[in-house]
């Protein structure tokens, strides 16, 4: 399936935070694995995952958020 995400605008500027719910079956390798290749496509180091939660949160513009939405539906 695919994760489930919440998207949200940071007051004052232009960037977003969008927070993607990966499957309850993704193991901690595949949500480093989504981060690394998040992080290499969006050129972002915003970024951070929470293994227990297995929730990935990327803060950057409206184009680095679509790239990173692209990226992470293809890898599910």
């Amino acid at each position: 399936p695919l994760p489930t995400l919440r998207e949200h605008g940071i007051p004052g500027g232009d960037e977003r935070v969008c927070l993607f719910f990966l499957p309850g079956d993704s193991t901690p390798r595949e949500l480093n694995a989504a981060m690394l290749n998040v992080g290499s496509a969006t050129q972002s180091r915003r970024l951070f995952y929470h293994t227990s939660q297995r929730v990935l949160a990327v803060r950057g513009t409206a184009d680095q958020i679509a790239i990173a939405k692209r990226v992470i539906s293809e890898g599910h």
